[in-house]
C-alpha cells in the first residue's frame, strides 16, 4: 500500500515540476521584457525632466528682467477734509465726513477740531 501511494504521488509531482519550470521560463521572459518597457520609460522621462528644465531657466531668466508696478487705486489724503466730525459708539469710532462744504452754513470749530454742527440739507428731485 506504501509504494501504491509512492508511485501515485510521483507520477502527479513528476508533470507537475515540468510545468512549473516551463512556467519559470515564460515568467522569467515576461519579467524581462518588462523590464526592458520600464527601462526606455524612465529614459524617455528623464529625457522629458531635462526638457522642462531647460525651459525652466529659459522663463526664469525672462522673469528677472521682468518688474511689476501696482497703481494705486485711491489718492493718499495729507489733510483731513472741512466739517469732519469724530464720533464714538460703544467704544468703536467713527467719523462723519460730509461730501460737499455749503456756502451758506458756516460751522464752528471746537476744541478737538471738529464742528459743533453741521446742516444737511436734500437736493430736490428732478422729474
Amino acid at each position: 500500500m506504501r509504494r501504491f501511494l509512492t508511485l501515485i504521488s510521483l507520477a502527479i509531482l513528476i508533470p507537475l515540476s515540468f510545468f512549473a519550470l516551463g512556467a519559470k521560463d515564460k515568467s522569467s521572459k515576461s519579467i524581462q521584457d518588462e523590464l526592458k518597457s520600464l527601462r526606455s520609460e524612465i529614459a524617455s522621462l528623464e529625457k522629458r525632466v531635462k526638457e522642462l528644465e531647460t525651459q525652466l531657466q529659459q522663463v526664469s531668466k525672462g522673469i528677472k528682467n521682468y518688474s511689476v508696478t501696482i497703481p494705486q487705486t485711491f489718492p493718499r489724503m495729507h489733510q483731513v477734509p472741512k466739517g469732519w466730525q469724530k464720533r464714538e459708539f460703544d467704544g468703536i469710532h467713527y467719523y462723519i465726513i460730509p461730501l460737499q462744504q455749503l456756502p451758506n452754513k458756516s460751522t464752528q470749530q471746537t476744541g478737538d477740531n471738529t464742528p459743533s454742527e453741521i446742516e444737511v440739507v436734500p437736493k430736490p428731485h428732478k422729474q
